[in-house]
């Protein structure tokens, strides 16, 4: 591949070019604005439409419906990672090995890059709401170098240092971008450069890059001669080839990289043909929006006729045919006060001002709404509303429903993390001869997995799958493989990977021996044995000496070991034979 050449004007003229367009491209800016009208009704933060003389006595009332729907959704999908499958690249079982390795150390390396930072979690939340989850994966190559060997330190001494310091600091890093400060640009071959825009603590960012600020506003390396500002806007650009980092119109940083791609990822939801890039995604509250603005605004309107109803006006009335108030009372002000009998004015009665109440109509339309949120926003799934028995013909199609809506998005989780892990493997063979770490649970001990350049040999292919939407579909998925295996259609490994997403068979074999040897008749009479053998003399019938085997057929007498015995009398438990009678005045009783 021919290497990038640096554009006319230089790469900080370049990068500012770019952020011209993006700002200026008015589908970007479309997206942007989309992107806050959900998160609004997500975040309760839309109000209502309410004239300004019913104000002072509205009760506003704002859906949490598309908020719910959203913190459920991501369930519907899986909490756990994407779970990698290596197909091995040939039919022998070392090949096959070598595949459950690769398995095993991503299914940790994923882990150990979500230790503490709950990305995975971001990025289902992001897909659900935005309609777009993106993420970067990055090698922290400062951290994972090897520290320098102290003087007169011996060779085996650093060697075992080098490998503490790479167990405790895994390279690969990723960190959840939010959806509207990332800016991506393709090209035929897929994804050929990205600007990642957003604001930082201008402290924060002198202190990272070793910058300073001067008098005239500029960034400068070392100390500066004032404090930075409070914000600043920080600017990641990635190509295929290349990186670099601007604060404000500064460029700071600019580098080579050997990832080989951008290293940044995106799934869709649902994706669309529609050439406008606001157009292009869409999360599950984007046909909900509509909906609860109209539940809010009828919601709004029972509350504030409630609340005038229930603190009526209190008014004056004429008694009799005369509805017109005398002159002497006109512009008169009554004081009416909740609680005590007043007098009205002679000829006048107090009446209550009440609203009329709100017709069927607006009830109708506000059920209509209700009924239409629940079909589009799946709430008979997010809500368990399925029933116990999961065959019957409205489970199935509950089931049906929410895959059409949230399979696409899986399905582009998957593919995405297809690619990181692409990336990964590629990557592995370029940190050394000694391979990468990982520390893994699901072994008989838990142990340190590494997986060296070795173990790749350029094969780098990963197909990820994530659990059923629902969980009742994998039960039964599972009930379905193991007919099949008791039918002898299937093997036992594939009901165990597919049907109960166990991606290490070949140690949960050596699990399952282990456990039936356990339960074995010798392992029990071994055990027994030894457990005799290491107790102490007064523990052992027949008063064997610590270390051997106790006498055979030695009766166990009421008085204890060592105790006299009479045969057929006053006689303990005798091994192979009857409870000897006890005879009145010996022994115990």
């Amino acid at each position: 591949m021919a290497k990038e050449k640096a554009p006319s004007g230089g790469w900080e003229e370049y990068i500012s070019r770019l952020v011209s367009y993006v700002e200026g491209e008015q589908g970007f800016t479309k997206r942007n604005e989309k992107l806050k009208e959900q998160r609004d009704r997500r975040f309760r933060r839309h109000a209502p439409s309410i004239p300004a003389e019913y104000a002072k006595v509205a009760t506003e009332f704002r859906s949490p419906f598309i908020f719910d729907i959203l913190r459920r959704a991501p369930g519907l999908t899986s909490a756990e990672h994407p779970t990698p499958k290596v197909i091995p690249i040939s039919a022998a079982a070392k090949a096959q090995e070598n595949s459950s390795l690769r398995e095993r150390w991503l299914k940790y390396a994923y882990r150990r890059m979500d230790k503490g930072g709950n990305t995975f979690a971001r990025i289902m939340d992001a897909l659900a709401a935005d309609g777009q989850a993106v993420w970067k994966v990055i090698v922290d190559k400062h951290r994972w170098a090897a520290p320098r060997r102290a003087k007169d330190e011996g060779a085996d001494d650093y060697l075992d240092r080098v490998d503490k310091h790479h167990k405790a600091n895994f390279p690969f890093v990723w960190e959840h971008i939010t959806t509207d400060t990332v800016y991506p640009l393709y090209d035929e071959r897929g994804l050929a450069e990205a600007l990642i825009i957003t604001t930082d603590s201008g402290s924060r960012l002198a202190r990272k890059f070793g910058l300073g600020y001067n008098r005239d506003g500029e960034w400068v390396k070392g100390d500066g001669e004032t404090e930075p500002p409070s914000n600043a806007r920080f600017i990641e650009y990635w190509s295929r080839e290349r990186f670099g980092y601007m604060i404000d119109n500064t460029l700071i940083k600019t580098g080579r990289h050997d990832y080989g791609q951008v290293p940044i990822f995106s799934a869709s939801l649902s994706e669309t043909s529609a050439p406008g890039i606001e157009d292009q995604h869409f999360g599950l509250a984007w046909p909900l929006m509509p909906l609860q603005d109209y539940v809010d605004s009828m919601m709004t309107m029972l509350a504030i006729s409630a609340y005038l109803q229930a603190f009526a006006t209190p008014s004056l009335e004429p008694v009799g045919d005369n509805q017109v108030l005398d002159e002497d009372l006109q512009g008169l002000s009554v004081e009416h006060i909740i609680g005590k009998l007043q007098t009205p004015p002679m000829g006048y009665r107090y009446a209550w001002s009440v609203p009329p109440g709100l017709g069927n109509d607006a009830l109708r339309l506000l059920e209509w709404c209700k009924s239409e949120m629940d079909r589009i926003g799946l709430a008979p799934v997010l809500f368990g509303q399925l029933g116990s028995d999961v065959s019957g013909t409205a489970q199935q199609t509950a089931i049906a429903v929410a895959k059409s809506i949230m399979a696409p998005g899986v399905k582009n989780i998957c593919l995405a993390f297809d690619d990181m892990a692409h990336m990964m493997l590629r990557m592995v063979e370029k940190l050394g001869k000694d391979g990468v770490p990982v520390w893994v649970t699901d072994g008989p001990k838990d142990e340190w997995l590494v997986l060296k350049p070795n173990d790749v040999k350029g094969y780098y292919e990963v197909s990820h799958t994530l659990e059923p939407i629902i969980p009742a579909e994998q039960q039964m998925k599972y009930m379905w493989l193991a007919d099949a295996q008791a039918r002898g259609l299937v093997d036992k490994n594939t009901v165990r990977e597919a049907g109960m997403n166990i991606t290490n068979p070949e140690e949960t074999d050596m699990k399952v021996m282990i456990e039936n040897a356990r339960q074995s008749q010798a392992y029990q009479q071994k055990l027994q044995e030894e457990w005799l053998k290491y107790h102490d003399e007064a523990m052992l019938p027949g008063g064997a000496a610590k270390g051997q085997a106790p006498k055979p057929n030695l009766p166990i007498a009421p008085g204890g070991p060592g105790a006299q015995v009479l045969p057929g009398q006053n006689a303990g438990m005798m091994p192979g034979q009857r409870v000897a009678t006890r005879v009145e005045g010996m022994g115990r009783g």
